[in-house]
């Protein structure tokens, strides 16, 4: 009998300061009329640290041990300046979290007996999903380059370990283990 398995990831905790920021910019974004698509929830806005797919009750055990086993120090993440995946065809809109590499590499370093370490990681945090541009996507590129974000450097000292369920209406977060600064 196959186990039963739950789709995983490993994110960062968000001030509520930087959440609001994210959530006054894609206001911006709405207003100039820019894009077709889904703006991720505020309840949903996060920055994934890594990606763990669909994992059995075990291998969630086995994580949960692995991260518990952290170092982590309270450190400061700012944002930074915004950006699209792809550029030739814009499916993401994003922001830059600078200042979580370090965590980053300390959670694919706790992950990497059961878990490939990231190639090349992008801190960034998905602000909207595309489905079509109402304008050249240039224009898009454009207005990107000029939204900044006015937060100072936050401290941040909690990492978690969510389950990730995919509805028609959006995905459904639940934290299923929290990681704290000692």
């Amino acid at each position: 009998m196959p186990q039963s398995k739950t789709r995983c990831f490993v994110s960062l905790t968000l001030p509520r300061i930087i959440i609001d920021d994210i959530v006054k910019l894609q206001y911006r974004i709405k207003q100039a009329g820019l894009i077709g698509g889904k703006y991720t929830a505020p309840d949903n806005i996060h920055l994934t640290l890594k990606f763990l797919g669909e994992i059995t009750y075990q291998q969630i055990d086995w994580v949960d041990r692995a991260l518990s086993q952290i170092s982590l120090e309270p450190f400061n993440v700012k944002l930074g300046e915004a950006g699209v995946f792809s550029k030739r065809h814009i499916r993401i809109i994003w922001m830059h979290l600078l200042g979580a590499n370090e965590i980053q590499k300390k959670v694919d370093e706790a992950l990497s007996q059961l878990f490939k370490p990231e190639e090349r990681f992008m801190s960034h945090i998905t602000m909207a999903r595309v489905k079509y541009l109402k304008v050249e996507k240039e224009k898009v590129l454009q207005f990107l380059e000029q939204i900044s974000s006015s937060t100072q450097p936050e401290r941040i000292d909690t990492f978690t370990l969510k389950k990730s369920t995919l509805t028609p209406s959006g995905p459904i977060y639940e934290t299923l283990k929290k990681y704290s600064a000692s």
